[in-house]
């Protein structure tokens, strides 16, 4: 009873947010999304035992599972759209607060090669929408453009964001696109043997950088190639405990807010360990068609941002020390807080916060 009225709530959020593709595959994937938060996998079995539903047998929720991922009709763009335009709204805060916006590439179960977009928060990242690396490796500028232009969309009009990542997007022919084109902002990492041109001079990236300091470039033209007159602001940045430095190409000229946006960089690990091993238990998965496991990682996203919005609402409400009583501060994750106040809530039988897809500063405790 308790579970079919989470169910119930949730539906009619979730039916508000994610397109009506078809009511039956609907209401499979609001059970689907309760199956995986309330059993902490993507395993369709565990996930149909922990969302009964009606007298459905466990067989049959399966089955419905099944359906669903099979559903040509889900396609996770589209499906997450209204959603991804929520989150990044309420991160944007009328257009107060610059979005971090964080892409990167992960591998699930060394079957499909996907490249993700996610916005920082809290120390971890909310995860947006991805596209597939049609082979093994790296992504290439075409698929990094069709991603970055479907998050475009989805931000609000007016909204502030800088687009962060590591070597693997290091081309300045992405920085021109990402300033020019969408007119957004960029950190992003580059090698160091990439070549420099400063001041007439020219350098290897690696060169300009001195253990233990941290420096701005001005207006530095990144690569031999003619045809790329863009210059670019670098910020060499290596820390005495750091093995190797960031060479960090951007727009944005204070040296100490890129370093702070970098940082935010490594949140989207965090995200994807939360998704594996220490949340979700993606790995466990037994599907291998690539299309399928994107359909599954639907659900798995609207998980993550339910349970993320329950751990956030639970902290800025002060509750947190009835799932985490380690001390005087929080020892776990906003993830493992959301987890842990799902399952009092099961068993103790209070109902949880519903999945609006706002997410609240913390200190608006």
């Amino acid at each position: 009873m308790y579970l079919r009225k989470v169910t119930s709530q949730l539906g009619l959020r979730l039916k508000s947010l994610v397109p009506c593709f078809h009511k039956s595959h609907l209401e499979n994937l609001i059970l689907l999304v309760i199956g995986i938060a309330y059993s902490r996998s993507v395993s369709l079995p565990a996930a149909a035992n922990a969302a009964p539903y009606r007298r459905i047998q466990v067989e049959s929720r399966v089955q419905r599972f099944e359906r669903l991922v099979q559903c040509e009709k889900l396609v996770p763009l589209e499906a997450l759209k209204p959603v991804a335009k929520k989150v990044l709204k309420g991160l944007s805060r009328r257009g107060h607060t610059e979005i971090y916006a964080l892409m990167d590439r992960s591998m699930i179960n060394d079957t499909i090669n996907l490249l993700f977009i996610s916005a920082a928060y809290q120390g971890r990242s909310l995860p947006l929408g991805w596209v597939r690396v049609p082979h093994e490796g790296n992504s290439d500028l075409k698929l990094q453009q069709e991603l970055l232009t479907w998050f475009k969309e989805c931000l609000p009009a007016g909204a502030r964001a800088t687009i962060v990542a590591d070597r693997e997007f290091h081309s300045i022919h992405l920085a021109s696109w990402i300033e020019q084109d969408l007119g957004l902002n960029f950190v992003l990492r580059i090698k160091a043997g990439t070549g420099i041109e400063f001041r007439g001079a020219q350098y290897r990236a690696g060169e300009l950088v001195s253990k233990g300091r941290a420096h701005l470039y001005p207006s530095v033209k990144v690569t031999a190639d003619r045809q790329a007159t863009h210059r670019v602001n670098l910020v060499t940045i290596w820390d005495k405990d750091q093995d190797e430095a960031w060479l960090l190409i951007t727009n944005h000229e204070d040296g100490p807010l890129v370093r702070r946006i970098y940082q935010a960089r490594f949140w989207i690990e965090e995200m994807f360990s939360d998704k594996k091993s220490r949340g979700l238990n993606l790995e466990v998965t037994r599907l291998t068609d690539p299309d399928r496991i994107e359909r599954l990682l639907v659900a798995v996203t609207l998980a993550y941002l339910w349970i993320m919005e329950v751990g956030a609402l639970v902290v800025i409400r002060d509750q947190w020390r009835q799932v985490d009583n380690r001390g005087a501060e929080r020892s776990v994750s906003l993830c493992q807080i959301g987890l842990r106040w799902l399952r009092k809530g099961l068993n103790e039988g209070f109902l949880p916060p519903l999945f609006t897809g706002i997410f609240k500063l913390l200190e608006a405790s």
